[in-house]
């Protein structure tokens, strides 16, 4: 056997199930390492039950600094989104953190060249509870 087939040695079932399962996991992981921000954005827009719409007051952008030995990068972290909304006559302010992507960059510039309104969804009972979105 072992002068017929070369490798013959890997081509045991216990070698090919593991190298397919090993391959499936490598794939899977990439996929929700690459999904996780827009995956976890849908998470926490779905605990929302109501949407109004409100006013954006500031955005300040928080960046962060990658130093190597070749160069010295600074990066996006997220922004702070400050809004104004009002419920049942009752105006809130909140600040909140929206990931520093080049999408949501640009979607910012748009809502602050424009009008400043904005997507606001919070939770009908407690409406101090809020979220922008960027979404149009």
């Amino acid at each position: 056997m072992a002068n017929k087939i070369k490798f013959y040695h890997l081509w045991s079932l216990k070698n090919i199930v593991s190298t397919i399962v090993a391959c499936t996991l490598i794939i899977i992981f990439l996929v929700l390492y690459y999904f996780y921000p827009q995956l976890s954005h849908y998470y926490k827009a779905s605990k929302f039950d109501a949407q109004t719409t409100g006013v954006v007051v500031d955005i300040n952008e928080q960046s962060m600094i990658n130093q190597t030995k070749m160069v010295n990068k600074v990066q996006v972290d997220h922004f702070e989104v400050k809004y104004k909304y009002s419920v049942n006559d009752q105006v809130y302010e909140q600040i909140d953190k929206v990931k520093g992507t080049g999408l949501n960059n640009k979607r910012l510039q748009q809502i602050w060249n424009s009008d400043k309104s904005i997507k606001v969804l919070y939770l009908s009972e407690d409406p101090a509870h809020s979220m922008v979105e960027l979404k149009q």
